[in-house]
């Protein structure tokens, strides 16, 4: 499921693919997949995206959890515009943005996650909630490193290493290459 999760973030950057939804900058789609809901999250897209990763004064979460307040606000936005959160079989998933709202989303409802390359949602210094979390990240992808200051993931990464000795790569980031990536990960449990 990881695989398809990757392909249908990465569906989600196309204004032309079908099932998916815009409101006002954001995007989601609802897809069934065999027993699954997954409701995809698009990732950063257009300069209010950026405004919004931007936005990283704590904030309380739908949980009552401090988090990134540019990320809580895109979450409270989608589910005014129509996302689901009824709770039952479901993944979230997102990209970058995608995958911060998707935490967000996970913790409202209690479903699976997997996301790609998402920044840090909580605030270090207070509670997060367990979540069922696959948090896919390659090696050089700067976008998990932030923000960078009183922010943290809480679980450990599934690491994509390509092997190129760089620290930093920007190119790491973008979905296709998640997607690529993935493609050769064959024995990939989901």
């Amino acid at each position: 499921m990881i695989k398809v999760c990757a392909q249908l973030c990465s569906a989600s950057y196309d204004d032309s693919a079908p099932g998916f939804v815009t409101v006002g900058d954001l995007r989601y789609g609802v897809f069934q997949i065999e027993d699954k809901t997954v409701i995809v999250i698009r990732g950063t897209a257009n300069v209010e995206n950026w405004l919004r990763d931007a936005d990283a004064w704590p904030k309380r979460s739908c949980g009552g959890y401090l988090a990134h307040s540019g990320f809580v606000d895109a979450y409270r936005q989608l589910c005014a515009g129509g996302m689901p959160t009824v709770r039952g079989n479901i993944i979230a998933t997102g990209h970058s943005l995608g995958g911060a709202i998707a935490t967000l989303l996970a913790e409202h409802i209690g479903c699976k996650l997997v996301t790609f390359g998402s920044p840090r949602v909580y605030w270090r210094f207070g509670g997060a909630p367990q979540i069922d979390h696959t948090r896919v990240v390659r090696d050089d992808d700067p976008v998990p490193r932030i923000p960078q200051f009183c922010y943290s993931h809480r679980c450990d990464p599934v690491m994509l290493n390509d092997d190129d000795r760089l620290l930093v790569q920007i190119g790491d980031h973008f979905i296709a290459g998640y997607v690529k990536v993935l493609e050769a990960y064959h024995d990939l449990v989901d």
